[in-house]
């Protein structure tokens, strides 16, 4: 069977699986953990917004690019990959909700809990405090 943009529905299914929420979240999952080393190990200044042109990853799409790897740093580190959760709408309000009960600290530790809800928004507000 073929839809509207003329393509098969498995072709369809296929090309949504490579560009949607999950796409997106295994380059996070595959692409902040050697960030992150090359970070630790001096290859590149942390965090990227106080890179100047000419440090290597200087350049504005790298910072950019980079810009984005640490907002989901710790997002992609709670546990039992919970962070699926965010990609579904009808979670979304739950995880605003409990991120809104969060109160932000001058020291940010990252206690996990058994509540994947509480996790997601501890990782969110962990990186906002990051930003801030």
């Amino acid at each position: 069977m073929t839809g509207l943009s003329g393509c098969s529905q498995r072709t369809w299914q296929r090309k949504k699986a490579a560009h949607g929420p999950e796409a997106i979240l295994r380059d996070f999952q595959n692409r902040v953990p050697k960030y992150l080393d090359d970070t630790d190990q001096g290859k590149l200044i942390y965090p990227a917004c106080k890179r100047k042109p000419s440090d290597p990853g200087g350049d504005i799409g790298t910072v950019w690019d980079h810009t984005r790897l640490e907002a989901m740093r710790y997002v992609v580190m709670v546990p039992g990959k919970g962070f699926e959760k965010l990609m579904q709408p009808s979670n979304q309000s739950g995880i605003l909700d409990t991120l809104l009960r969060q109160q932000p600290h001058d020291d940010t530790v990252i206690e996990f809990t058994d509540s994947t809800m509480v996790n997601l928004a501890l990782a969110i507000n962990a990186g906002f405090q990051l930003a801030a």
